[in-house]
Formats: C-alpha cells, sequence, structure tokens
C-alpha cells in the first residue's frame, strides 16, 4: 500500500544537521559535492546509538569535513562510528582509512563482495586500475550477512542485523537488513546488483541512499566490471515499490544534487527500461576508457570545426541577403541556428579538457557525453537543411550519436550491410560533384517574391567545392562485395575528399583492389597548389570513424607520395 505524503517534502539540506522525516530521532548531515565521478557525495546519519557514515568517498578534504561534523555532536562520551558503502567502487570509499584511525575508530560494515574487494585489495571490483588509484590498507569489521558456509561470531556483531524476506511483487522477494537505531527507529538495507554485484540502498525514515543506481545506465558507466543489466532493471524497480510503499519523499545519490522521489521515479523506470535494451557491451576497462578519452578529444574538434564551418556560411549568406536589402531573410538565416550557444558548449568542452592537464579516463569520456547530448539538443538539422548538403548535415548528427554508442559498447550490426565497394565509390563521387542548384529554377521564382528568396539564398550559399576537381576511377574488376555500414563508410569518404578539395587538389586517383590484406579502396591525391598535409586530428577522426564503420583507415607514404587507404 502507497503512503499519503502528508508529511513535509523539503528536502535535506547539504551541510547542516536536520532530522529525517519519518523518524523520531534520526538526523542527516548530507555532503553533496559538485558532480564528479572522482568522489562520491557522503551522508552522516546519527541516532542516540552511533553515527553511521555512507559512502566517505576518495576526498581527503571531504573526510575531514565529517570528522567535524561528528565531532561536533558527539560530546565527552564518543559513541561508535560505522561505515556503510552502497558499493566499493574507489570514488565512495577510497580514503576511507582517514576514518578509521585510532582517534575516530571507524568500523566499515557493508555487503560480502565489497567486504572481500576491500580487504584483498581488489583493483578490479573496486575499479582502481582505471586510473591507478592506491587502495588503503583497512580491514572490514562486519558484513551485513555472510556466504553459505561461512560462520560468522553473530554475538560479537557491532550492530545487530535482522534479516527479513521482503516481498516485493507477484512472489518476487529480497532480503532486507534491519538495523535498530533507537526506539521505533530502524534503518534498512537492500541488496540492490546490477551497477556493482555488491551495490546496496538503505532506507532511513522516508530518504532512500541509492548510490549510483541512478547513473547505471549512463554512457562512461555501463559495461564496468561487474556491471549486470537485468540485474540493474530489477533493483531499478524494486526500489520504486520500495519508496511507493514507504512513502518515501527524496532519493540520496551518490552523485548530484539530492532528488525529489516522484520525479525520480520516472528516470528510474526509464533507466529499467533502457538497461535491458544494453546488452552484450563491451567491457569498460582502462584501455577501453584511454581509447575512448582520446575519441573525445578527436570529436570535439571535429565538431568544432563543422559548427565553424556552417557558421561562416550562414554570415556568408546573411551579409549578401542583406546588401541585397533582404533584411529580414538576413536575420531569419543568422537565427536559424543557436551559434553563440553552440560556440559556448564547444568553449566550456575546451575548458574542461584544459583543466585536467593532459588527464584522460571517465571524465573526459562523461563529459563528453554530456557535450553530444547538450548539442543534438541545440543543434537542428532541419532548419538549415536547404542551404548544405544533406551529407554534410548528417555527418554532424551522426558523429555525435556515435561517439555515446561507442561509449557504451553498442554495435548495431543492422547499420551493416553488404554492398558493392565499387558502385559505392562512383556514387559517392557523383554525389559530390553533382549541382544542388537547377540552373534555370530561379527564372520561375520570379513571380513570387518568397520562392525567390529562398531560390536566391540557396544559390549564395552553394559553394561548388568539387567544380575543378578530377576523379579517376579505377575499379577492382571482380565486384568487391563487402560488410559494413554503408552510409558511414560513405560519409569517410567524403570528409577526406573535401580536404583534399579544400588544399587545391585538382586530381585524385581512386582504386579498389582485392588482396590478401581483404578489400582496399586507395585514394591518391596528385598535385596541388601547395602541399597537402593532413591534420593528425583529422587523421584520428577519420580511423576511429572507420573503426566504427567497420574497417580500418591508414596513410602508407610511397616514392614521396601519399596514399591513403580504406581497408574492410
Amino acid at each position: 500500500m502507497t503512503v499519503a505524503a502528508s508529511f513535509q517534502t523539503t528536502p535535506p539540506t547539504p551541510y547542516m544537521w536536520s532530522l529525517v522525516p519519518g523518524t523520531d530521532n534520526i538526523f542527516i548531515y548530507p555532503l553533496i559535492r559538485k558532480s564528479s565521478v572522482l568522489c562520491s557525495n557522503a551522508y552522516i546519519i546519527k541516532s542516540p546509538l552511533f553515527f553511521l557514515v555512507i559512502d566517505p568517498g576518495s576526498d581527503p578534504e571531504q573526510i575531514e569535513d565529517i570528522r567535524r561534523a561528528i565531532m561536533a555532536q558527539r560530546g565527552e562520551q564518543p559513541i561508535p562510528v560505522f561505515i556503510f558503502l552502497t558499493h566499493c567502487h574507489i570514488d565512495h570509499f577510497l580514503a576511507v582509512d582517514l576514518l578509521m584511525d585510532q582517534t575516530f575508530n571507524g568500523e566499515i560494515i557493508c555487503h560480502p563482495i565489497a567486504a572481500d574487494a576491500i580487504e584483498t585489495m581488489n583493483r578490479d571490483i573496486t575499479l582502481a586500475n582505471m586510473n591507478g588509484s592506491v587502495l588503503p590498507v583497512c580491514r572490514v569489521r562486519d558484513r551485513f550477512f555472510w556466504p553459505d558456509g561461512v560462520t560468522a561470531n553473530l554475538e560479537g556483531r557491532p550492530l545487530p542485523i535482522e534479516i527479513r524476506m521482503l516481498e516485493i511483487e507477484n512472489g518476487y522477494a529480497i532480503q532486507s537488513y534491519i538495523i535498530p537505531a533507537c526506539g521505533n527507529d530502524r534503518i534498512e538495507a537492500f541488496h540492490t546488483p546490477g551497477h556493482s554485484p555488491d551495490s546496496m540502498c538503505y532506507r532511513i525514515g522516508r530518504f532512500i541512499c541509492t548510490g549510483d543506481l541512478h547513473l547505471a545506465v549512463t554512457p562512461g558507466i555501463a559495461g564496468r566490471q561487474g556491471w549486470d543489466n537485468n540485474k540493474i532493471a530489477v533493483s531499478l524497480q524494486t526500489i520504486v515499490k520500495i519508496g511507493k510503499r514507504n512513502g518515501i519523499t527524496h532519493i540520496l545519490p551518490g552523485h548530484g544534487n539530492i532528488m525529489d522521489f516522484d520525479k525520480t521515479i520516472r528516470i528510474f523506470l526509464e533507466s529499467s527500461k533502457e538497461a535491458l535494451r544494453l546488452n552484450d557491451l563491451a567491457l569498460f576497462d582502462r584501455e577501453r576508457s584511454m581509447y575512448l578519452s582520446e575519441y573525445a578529444i578527436v570529436l570535439l574538434e571535429e565538431a568544432s570545426n563543422i559548427f565553424s564551418i556552417i557558421s561562416a556560411r550562414l554570415l556568408k549568406i546573411s551579409y549578401y541577403l542583406d546588401m541585397l536589402g533582404e533584411n529580414e531573410s538576413a536575420k531569419s538565416i543568422l537565427s536559424a541556428i543557436d551559434s553563440d550557444m553552440l560556440d559556448k558548449t564547444v568553449d566550456e568542452f575546451n575548458s574542461f579538457i584544459m583543466e585536467l592537464k593532459g588527464k584522460r579516463g571517465t571524465p573526459v569520456i562523461l563529459k563528453a557525453v554530456q557535450f553530444s547530448r547538450k548539442v543534438n539538443k541545440i543543434f537542428e538539422p532541419e532548419r538549415i537543411s536547404g542551404l548544405f548538403d544533406p551529407c554534410f548535415l548528417r555527418r554532424i548528427k551522426i558523429l555525435l550519436s556515435d561517439f555515446v554508442n561507442v561509449v557504451y559498447g553498442v554495435c548495431f550490426v543492422d547499420q551493416e550491410t553488404l554492398f558493392d565497394l565499387n558502385d559505392t565509390v562512383e556514387g559517392t563521387i557523383a554525389t559530390l560533384r553533382r549541382e544542388h542548384v537547377e540552373p534555370y529554377r530561379i527564372f520561375e521564382t520570379l513571380d513570387n517574391d518568397q520562392e525567390f528568396i529562398d531560390e536566391l539564398t540557396k544559390r549564395i550559399a552553394y559553394t561548388p567545392l568539387f567544380s575543378s576537381t578530377r576523379f579517376s576511377f579505377s575499379p577492382a574488376q571482380e565486384k568487391p562485395y563487402i560488410t559494413a555500414d554503408r552510409l558511414m563508410f560513405q560519409d569517410i569518404l567524403s570528409a577526406l575528399l573535401e580536404q583534399l578539395a579544400i588544399a587545391g587538389i585538382e586530381y585524385i586517383s581512386l582504386e579498389t583492389s582485392r588482396g590478401g590484406n581483404g578489400t582496399v579502396l586507395s585514394v591518391t591525391p596528385g598535385q596541388g597548389s601547395k602541399p597537402f598535409i593532413l591534420r593528425e586530428s583529422k587523421m584520428l577522426y577519420l580511423q576511429h570513424s572507420m573503426k566504427i564503420a567497420g574497417g580500418i583507415f591508414k596513410k602508407i607514404v610511397s616514392e614521396e607520395k601519399e596514399i591513403y587507404q580504406f581497408i574492410f
């Protein structure tokens, strides 16, 4: 039965003590940080019998804040300090030993998997291997339960823990661990695996502390050691049901601000559905983290270049329309996209990368995912669809969405199709050389002012990049059928050919062949007005993109010539 929320629903104030609603004598002191993957939030719980620190975090300064808050309340007769973990990832406990010295004497009570990982300094389960962190040497005082076959001294437990079966729905039940806090007050713990095999949630009155459960399907987090999408889906639904049943008002997350439970229900249920979709993700280990963070830097530069091209062309169109006296049309063109917001978003990402001072890994990846999603909301290509080659606009959308998919480690097999490489290369060249304005169309619009302005705008926007470029294509005699993402390959080939045309290369040779290395498309630029040098960032972009498309992109230097190869 759902409890009516007739009580106060104000969230607890960070860095202040307040009574936990739904309890008689339990107080909470939340330490809420600016969202960061480097250190979690922490929550101090105070009852007449003990202090409880949930997820002390990895930042020594946060530990000092915890110590000060507890010492100010402890009095002359110290009551014990216990440490609960929502899970044993390093951002939640790395500095825990600073609460376990002789003056403070904090004691850890956690899930058995977390206990074993902490005591054996397991670098995989704790994710210490992701950034080279040095794990603390510490002992766990107790476990919420002991594995079958292990005998525990229950009389020597620092806290009495009662285990009950809690029915969730239709016969499905989980174990609930009840810790008496004083009088009628109880703290209830639940095993909610998925984000990590040791994940726990804690109900204190009308609050539930959920750790990273709400982030478990986030790109850059999904797929880590111990991650299980099916268990995440069940755990998210379980917490929603427990929350409704107990009249929960707020969720206390491991990262980010305290959340209103009613709003969180939607997030949890949508995340549960998303989790079920994320099958067979690639393992998100240190090697993959380093690769993705480098890809994120490439993404930033490529996106920045594309937005610069778009902004410059819109300015050009607006300028000429204004000169022709079409002031309203000129203003309309400039407002087609929010260039200022796009520039600001790119600058924010750039500044973030600069602040990291060369560091790579999860922070870069999560920021890049945030950047991609923000740009997707701002950038609406349909508003400028008549002013740019559709392939060009599609490229930026695919660039951003594919990055998120790559972070997840999702491979959409249905995007890979069997196609004739010869036909695809010929089709790509034909598309690049095709004129995007009809020669006589403008004369047909003279009787309609708006149609005339639209046609005039298209002509101003049109940039015949390949008008002076000569292509020579030598197809393989035997039709080279390959399996890859055809659209993405065409975009990558177009991106390379555009760079050659911009550099003034007037002759480009393309050749397909089959051999021991597979099927190869070789692109050889002829002499240009100036030496052609493919920027390193563009080279990396093409390499990353071809990897996603299902092939390899590389450069070969032969007899003072550079040959660019697409290998399948």
